[in-house]
């Protein structure tokens, strides 16, 4: 089943709007959530039909005032000695590397040919570990990678993730 995810940038701010059913519906929730972020009302097609727009205007609203609360309280700012502008996202020479952290662990995330590939790697594992309220690295339109190599890095960073937070099981005691 497809998943269609809908994501606003505003004031170099993400919002991380979560993913829809339809293409329909992550239009939809990014339309209203950009009215409300400027305090206005959203400019909806009107041939939307079999669009919820009601359960959308609710869960887009919900999902932005989570995501202020949080940002609020993380303040999050990038480290002083942070050269790229994206957030766990590094290299040494060429290729980039992806890493996360969350609670006292660090997440290798794998490496990637170029640095915003790197950074969509660490969006995706920031929203699989810290919810909507994850930090998101602002990513330029002209650098996105093409759909099918967004949904291959995706796959990667949610296998590895698992395979990363699996806890091993317990050795037999022999005895």
């Amino acid at each position: 089943m497809p998943a269609f995810p809908a994501v606003v940038t505003q004031e170099g701010q993400q919002y991380d709007l979560g993913t829809f059913a339809t293409e329909a519906e992550a239009t939809t929730a990014q339309l209203i959530a950009l009215a409300t972020l400027d305090n206005s009302n959203p400019a909806l097609p009107a041939t939307l039909t079999g669009v919820p727009i009601a359960r959308i205007t609710e869960l887009v609203r919900e999902r932005l005032e989570t995501l202020n609360l949080s940002r609020v309280r993380q303040a999050a700012r990038l480290r002083h000695d942070n050269t790229r502008g994206l957030r766990g996202v590094s290299t040494t020479s060429k290729p980039w590397r992806a890493e996360i952290a969350a609670g006292r662990r660090r997440f290798m995330l794998g490496t990637y040919r170029t640095q915003y590939e790197a950074a969509l790697a660490y969006n995706e594992a920031a929203r699989i570990l810290h919810g909507p309220g994850a930090v998101l690295n602002v990513i330029p339109a002209e650098h996105h990678p093409t759909p099918e190599r967004g949904e291959q890095i995706r796959r990667e960073v949610v296998t590895r993730l698992a395979a990363l937070t699996t806890p091993s099981p317990e050795p037999a005691l022999v005895g």
